[in-house]
């Protein structure tokens, strides 16, 4: 299968336009991609899903990729709404829930709410758990605060440009700059919600997928989260980072399809 073979489609959920991609036919196998992506960053791997026999399908989120923002600010609850939304439109009675980082957070939350509509869980470096902010991350947030208010007061593009090269390399990140006011707030909500509580009760068998070198999303997460599941797998790829469905898209598609398969 080329990447010709993949679909882009277009729905409408409660007055928003909603950009998905699908390929392949078979059991369906839903994808949700990270904060700061869309459906583009994951089809390396859904390709090669599609070719060993699964119906894949990669939404991109409300608020990214090609699909419109949410009209009011969203937590987790909200986006886990719309994927139960998403798969009633597209007649997903059932089927394998696939999540990393931000997409992650998300399907932990479905996968408690609504245990009945999932075959399998996969969890690739799911943002779910928080701790306290330690002086970096205290640091990153005022940065990126302050970075998002001095854009706003300066009108020369080109010294928007420089300066928001300047605040990324301070935080290291330029999603939180470059999006607007709607997504900012949802950002600011989504990073602190804390979903530990869930996966005792999440009883879906699961596989916990994660980069060695994730930094974002650190390891130890992995062996704190696989303790609270009772129903779980661990898969761990060497020299991988955060971005793993890009670093080794072949590993992450092989490690899927063996815990689908057992």
């Amino acid at each position: 299968m080329q990447k010709s073979q993949v679909e882009e489609k277009r729905i409408t959920i409660n007055g928003i336009g909603i950009n998905y991609k699908i390929a392949g036919k078979g059991p369906a196998l839903l994808i949700l991609h990270g904060w700061g992506r869309g459906s583009d960053s994951w089809e390396a791997v859904q390709v090669r899903l599609a070719q060993q026999g699964y119906r894949v399908l990669v939404p991109d989120l409300p608020g990214f990729g090609k699909t419109e923002a949410p009209k009011s600010v969203w937590g987790v609850k909200e986006y886990a709404d719309f994927i139960l939304q998403f798969a009633e439109m597209l007649r997903l009675h059932r089927f394998i829930l696939f999540g990393h980082s931000f997409g992650g957070q998300v399907a932990v939350w479905f996968a408690a709410a609504h245990p009945e509509k999932l075959e399998k869980l996969i969890l690739v470096a799911p943002a779910a758990i928080r701790k306290e902010p330690g002086p970096r991350e205290n640091v990153i947030k005022y940065v990126a605060k302050a970075g998002s208010i001095v854009l706003s007061l300066i009108p020369s593009e080109k010294i928007q440009g420089f300066l928001r090269k300047v605040f990324t390399r301070i935080i290291g990140r330029s999603d939180y700059l470059e999006a607007g006011e709607i997504k900012r707030k949802i950002m600011q909500k989504v990073i602190r919600e804390d979903l530990s509580e869930l996966f005792s009760h999440i009883s879906t068998n699961t596989l916990l997928l994660w980069g060695e070198k994730d930094r974002p999303v650190p390891i130890e997460d992995a062996y704190v989260i696989k303790r609270q599941l009772p129903n779980s797998s661990l898969k761990i790829i060497p020299g991988a980072g955060h971005r793993i469905h890009r670093e080794a898209p072949e590993q992450v598609a092989a490690a899927v399809l063996l815990f689908l398969r057992a």
